[in-house]
């Protein structure tokens, strides 16, 4: 799993480098063979004029499926960082989950249609 970072407008500091690190490595390290590669964003939202405005961003692109973002607020990197990568680590399990389940397999309704199958060419439980 490749853990890339980037800091809009402006460098990253080693002490946000190694905690986004860490915690990324932590949360998602079960699902390690199932990632790719996750991109942090973090920046400022509204400058130096305070408040909850410290983002950070997740990419986690996933070897199967959509990748998943995460987008977090907060004061300071540090507890914006370690929010995302918990919400990560719940959100990817989620994710996961439902791609390890095997649906049966259904032709949707609209797919049907365009391919002209008759009424009888159609699952059972769709016709």
């Amino acid at each position: 799993m490749l853990i890339k970072l980037h800091r809009r407008n402006g460098k990253l500091t080693r002490d946000i480098e190694r905690l986004a690190k860490r915690r990324i490595q932590f949360a998602l390290s079960r699902f390690e063979s199932q990632i790719d590669q996750v991109e942090v964003v973090v920046g400022d939202e509204n400058g130096p004029r305070g408040g909850c405005d410290q983002s950070c961003q997740l990419v986690i692109s996933l070897r199967q499926g959509v990748p998943v973002v995460i987008r977090q607020l907060d004061e300071s990197f540090a507890r914006g960082i370690s929010l995302a990568a918990d919400r990560a680590r719940q959100t990817v399990s989620r994710r996961l989950d439902r791609l390890r389940r095997s649906p049966r397999q259904r032709i949707p309704v609209a797919e049907a249609m365009a391919t002209d199958l008759s009424a009888s060419e159609l699952p059972a439980a769709i016709a």
